[in-house]
């Protein structure tokens, strides 16, 4: 029956392939046209995050660079997806993110939380582990772009005067109390990348209100959530043993990803990798400088409480490590800044069992490959455990998580 369903899929894209048929030129210049770093926010913010465009493989896809991409997510899945909770703390950061999930979601429970980041982590696995062609890919895809469309329908609900009021302002989750201790030592250290050269690069935000909600300037910074940290960090995650080719398919991977659920072209950056390898490194650098650092200076109470309860999420995934130790990592292990005066504030429980998780997973990992294989396991364990928690089931059958493990309904 498998290769029956690989022919139905086959079929399925050649009826929409007229709009991958254009010239190799025209191809050329669209997998090279990128929207400078400095205008993403002002050109993002007037461009709704989906195009409309179908599901189908752009024109510049390269298959084999792709599952070569793969083959390296799969091997290190346990280290990318602690980068992916890193990450998530720059998301956080963003007020722009912050206002989109405050409007659109009811509350901010851990068990809440938790559910989604499983969620969440399900489709990318299934991203990494089934082939590009089969319909459990194409199906997970196609699933998680109709529910990009469904928040962004009570996007559009519930951005009124009133319903900003009661999501940004009177939203429950506000009447928590943030670790200020820690937020504080956490702005005295990242001060440190605050220079005359490094602001020359921040775009500001303040200067153009969102057309909007759902728009490709956010489309752009989760791209950058789930891409960047593997691509420019490996090492500090604890990732050994790669070629630049398999750095180079995870980001083409990427970058296909983001079109397949109706991103712009022009704001997928990282896309042909072997050409433009260098470029792709330093357009993510930039991004970071441009958008997250500023916001991370300054970062507000809202920022912060969202950040505590993202990372109070994902427990169920990464026992052990404290909310100041996540931070620690950031600051050293991807920032390249000594967490001075937030190390000086860590209690006995951080110090012991927050640093000695950081240290597993990133360092020693990254020179025991058959202690990274322990650490593919414990997550891989910890994911089954949390799916047959909140979905009745492991999470091991790719059609059942690729059209029922989702968070978020499906209203379409």
């Amino acid at each position: 029956m498998q290769p029956i369903k690989y022919l139905l899929l086959f079929l399925s894209l050649l009826k929409t392939s007229t709009t991958l048929e254009i010239s190799s030129s025209e191809c050329s210049f669209k997998a090279n046209d990128i929207i400078p770093v400095n205008k993403v926010w002002e050109i993002g913010v007037e461009s709704y995050g989906d195009t409309k465009s179908p599901s189908t493989f752009p024109c510049w896809f390269d298959l084999d660079l792709a599952r070569a991409g793969q083959k390296f997510a799969r091997k290190y899945f346990g280290h990318i997806l602690f980068a992916n909770s890193l990450s998530s703390i720059l998301l956080h950061s963003d007020r722009q993110a912050r206002e989109v999930l405050l409007l659109a979601r009811n509350n901010f429970l851990p068990e809440k939380i938790t559910k989604t980041s499983l969620a969440t982590a399900q489709q990318i696995l299934l991203w990494y582990q089934s082939d590009i062609l089969s319909p459990e890919w194409s199906m997970s895809l196609k699933n998680v772009r109709e529910i990009h469309l469904s928040v962004s329908k009570r996007l559009k609900e519930k951005d009124t005067s009133s319903g900003r009021k009661a999501a940004l302002e009177d939203n429950s989750v506000f009447r928590s109390k943030t670790n200020t201790k820690m937020w504080e030592t956490f702005r005295m250290d990242i001060r440190k990348l605050d220079t005359p050269e490094t602001r020359q690069k921040f775009v500001p935000l303040n200067s153009i209100s969102p057309r909007f909600r759902f728009n490709q300037y956010a489309m752009s910074m989760a791209l950058w959530s789930f891409m960047a940290l593997p691509v420019l960090k490996p090492d500090q995650l604890g990732i050994s043993k790669f070629s630049e080719e398999d750095l180079q398919g995870f980001a083409h991977l990427w970058a296909t990803i983001a079109y397949t659920l109706g991103m712009d072209e022009r704001f997928i950056f990282c896309k042909n990798t072997v050409a433009q390898w260098t470029e792709c490194k330093e357009y993510l650098k930039d991004l970071f400088t441009a958008y997250y650092l500023p916001q991370l200076l300054e970062l507000d109470f809202q920022g912060e409480i969202l950040i505590e309860n993202q990372l109070q999420g994902i427990k169920e995934f990464a026992p052990g490590v404290t909310n100041d130790a996540w931070l620690i990592n950031l600051l050293e292990k991807q920032l390249d800044v000594r967490a001075t005066h937030l190390r000086k504030q860590q209690n006995l429980e951080s110090i012991v069992i927050g640093s000695t998780a950081n240290w597993f997973a990133t360092d020693a990992t990254r020179i025991s490959p058959s202690l990274q294989r322990i650490f593919n396991r414990v997550i891989s364990r910890a994911i089954k455990d949390n799916s047959i928690k909140h979905f009745g089931d492991p999470g091991t059958n790719a059609t059942i998580v690729a059209t029922e493990h989702f968070s978020w309904k499906r209203e379409l």
